[in-house]
């Protein structure tokens, strides 16, 4: 009996592609369902397969950025109610004094992230918190749903609402309900696939102050995922017949899936038919059309996971010409907003590394301009 799958499969989500279950392959069950395996011919040591355990998560001391300085700001655990059998763990960073200050909620990418965004040896949402604290701006992360409360999720079930949108709304209720800050003045910064729904987001709470798209795809994600193993089985600059095999059906299925084309006892890339149906009905380039709020897309050129020629240009054919978005791009940042390759051109998970310093300072300042 298939059940709350939908973490052990797409284990890998949130660690080296972000986007997408990238790092397997598929196979058919005899019920038809479609289930993910490693595939030993693309090197992806961030993905887990069922019933192992995750590679994400590192025990070693977490080492401040340069831009963080401790003795700006007070970290506190709370906690968000997510479903009333799943609460989710969170930290609050605020920065010392007593006047109020704005706020920014951070909403993690795909699959089952803790609060600090931990891939490998970089902790990526944390590295994010500790900067804008450091600069008068509080935040709040928080563990995903997904991570903190798998076993409250049915891969059959689950929609990108339940996986994103409600949890992200909820941070940003209980972010506001904080006496130091400013309740007006709350943005949403979400990475990678919390930048694709962040219009979402925007729309199902017109009082946000605006809202941050740190490396958001703008195509869909089958498709993406479809991309990102394209790139993985061609890294070594060959393409065997086998790989060729296997990323045709890839390709299948991710048009398949885009047009929420999934039966009932299907579970594709960890989601079943009302995830991936839910995905289908959203156009997050639309969506982001008919926000009136101040926009902020940052993207690395960099990033293979959801590259710029692909997707920022069609943010900008969208939205460039208008004054309330800012487009901000990096030289040499990858997707996790470090400088250097990155996990899916390197095939290996980062072993150090901090969220670059422009990222955070460009951050910082339009969210202080857009909220005085």
């Amino acid at each position: 009996m298939r059940r709350r799958r939908f973490l052990q499969v797409c284990g890998a989500l949130s660690t080296a592609t972000l986007t997408g279950c990238t790092g397997f392959g598929e196979t058919t069950d005899a019920d038809g369902s479609i289930t993910s395996e490693r595939s030993s011919s693309v090197p992806d040591p961030s993905v887990t397969t069922p019933g192992s355990t995750r590679t994400t998560t590192v025990a070693a001391e977490y080492e401040r950025p340069s831009y963080a300085d401790p003795d700006a700001y007070t970290a506190e655990t709370i906690s968000i109610e997510a479903t009333e059998n799943c609460t989710l763990g969170a930290t609050l960073t605020v920065p010392d004094g007593e006047t109020p200050v704005p706020g920014v909620v951070i909403v993690h990418g795909s699959g089952p992230s803790d609060r600090n965004g931990t891939v490998g040896s970089m902790q990526v949402y944390r590295d994010l918190a500790v900067g804008l604290a450091s600069q008068g701006i509080a935040v709040l992360r928080y563990d995903k749903r997904t991570h903190a409360c798998p076993l409250a999720v049915e891969a059959t079930e689950i929609t990108i609402d339940d996986e994103v949108t409600t949890d992200a709304l909820a941070a940003v209720d209980r972010l506001r309900e904080h006496e130091r800050v400013a309740a007006e003045d709350v943005v949403v910064a979400g990475h990678s696939l919390g930048g694709m729904v962040a219009p979402r987001i925007a729309h199902r709470d017109p009082a946000l102050a605006g809202i941050v798209m740190l490396a958001p795809p703008a195509r869909s994600l089958p498709s993406l995922i479809a991309s990102q193993r394209r790139y993985a089985f061609e890294r070594d600059g060959t393409l065997s017949d086998a790989e060729r095999e296997r990323l045709e059906r890839i390709e299948s299925i991710a048009d398949r899936v885009a047009a929420g084309n999934v039966s009932a006892n299907e579970t594709v890339w960890g989601g079943g038919r009302p995830y991936w149906r839910s995905l289908a009905d959203y156009d997050q380039v639309a969506a982001a059309e008919h926000l009136d709020v101040p926009i902020l897309i940052q993207q690395g050129s960099n990033d293979v996971q959801v590259p710029p020629e692909t997707e920022l240009s069609r943010w900008r054919d969208a939205l460039g010409d208008r004054s309330s978005v800012t487009i901000q791009t990096y030289e040499g940042v990858n997707h996790l907003l470090t400088t250097g390759r990155g996990p899916l051109a390197t095939g290996t998970l980062p072993e150090s590394g901090h969220v670059t310093d422009a990222v955070v300072a460009d951050l910082a300042t339009w969210t202080k301009t857009i909220t005085r």
